[in-house]
């Protein structure tokens, strides 16, 4: 099995993480964008957690749905980092997770990993 360079895990990371808080961040701007062309910021109103149904369980079912979904790409991630790699050739150490099994470690174990990772570019 070849194991992924440091590289290519940082490339996967940020590519996750470009499908989901990308997403949003250029969603915002354009929001702001289209706000600020239609009058003064100052003038303007905005809905925090709008309503997406009149009836409130199915809203309530709807809210929690969208949150789930934005944590899709975020598990995708640990998946990739919990992946169980091989040494490589001449006994080399693995790229990905610190020594031990991800598969005994804990999910914020593995989030503070993603940290470090896309901390050191």
């Amino acid at each position: 099995m070849l194991v992924p360079s440091r590289r290519r895990l940082r490339i996967e990371v940020w590519i996750v993480l470009g499908l989901s808080l990308g997403q949003s961040a250029v969603y915002s701007v354009v929001q702001l964008l289209d706000k600020m062309t239609r009058a003064p910021l100052a003038e303007g109103t905005s809905t925090l957690n709008r309503s997406q149904s009149p009836r409130e369980y199915f809203d309530l079912t709807y809210q929690l749905l969208d949150i789930i979904f934005a944590l899709v790409p975020v598990l995708l991630v640990i998946y990739f980092l919990t992946d169980q790699r091989q040494s490589g050739a001449g006994g080399s150490p693995r790229a990905g997770p610190p020594s031990g099994s991800w598969g005994s470690t804990s999910p914020g174990r593995a989030v503070t990993y993603c940290r470090a990772l896309a901390s050191r570019r």
